[in-house]
């Protein structure tokens, strides 16, 4: 069996070659790739990916050439990540080019904790990759600001819906970012 730290841990934090795949996807789990009705469980015992959202996000994939960016807390824990590749195909995988960084911030005390941001760990990715011209954010999180017109908001009741799926393909496809 794979050692899943060995795999998290070999993701590029950023992709700098714009030959291999000009449009992003940047991956939120929880909400997108799964719902409350979910019943697979990830290694963590919490909800895992969904079999029958699965292939609306394959979908997108496959009809957009784009890479994936996991943007998910799941980036946070190899052995999860293993459920992640499991649960959408070994072929998507070849298709991540990375994990967005996790931004700390200082609170009182002196300790640094993990941003609440997703918006913020995207845009630190984006600086690292100024070769990407397409995005689309899947995200059950409000993403606001410069990133919110090509934010698909999912909803953790439902997950990745038929419309949402088109939605992000267009998006891919016609939708250019505009660096703010």
């Amino acid at each position: 069996m794979p050692d899943p730290a060995a795999e998290l841990s070999q993701l590029p934090d950023f992709y700098d070659d714009p030959e291999i795949c000009t449009p992003v996807v940047f991956l939120d789990v929880d909400g997108v790739l799964n719902n409350h009705h979910t019943k697979a469980r990830n290694a963590h015992g919490c909800i895992g990916i969904d079999p029958e959202i699965v292939p609306r996000f394959r979908r997108i994939i496959h009809e957009t050439g784009a890479a994936i960016v996991v943007s998910s807390t799941w980036r946070r824990m190899p052995d999860i990540m293993h459920d992640l590749w499991a649960g959408i195909g070994l072929d998507c995988k070849a298709r991540c080019i990375g994990k967005t960084p996790i931004v700390e911030q200082p609170v009182p005390g002196g300790r640094l904790v993990a941003c609440p941001s997703r918006a913020n760990e995207i845009v630190q990715w984006l600086v690292k990759a100024p070769w990407v011209r397409r995005i689309c954010i899947l995200d059950d999180a409000n993403i606001e600001g410069s990133l919110a017109p090509w934010h698909i908001q999912t909803r953790m009741s439902e997950g990745l819906t038929d419309d949402q799926a088109a939605a992000a393909i267009l998006y891919l496809k016609n939708q250019p970012y505009h660096r703010p």
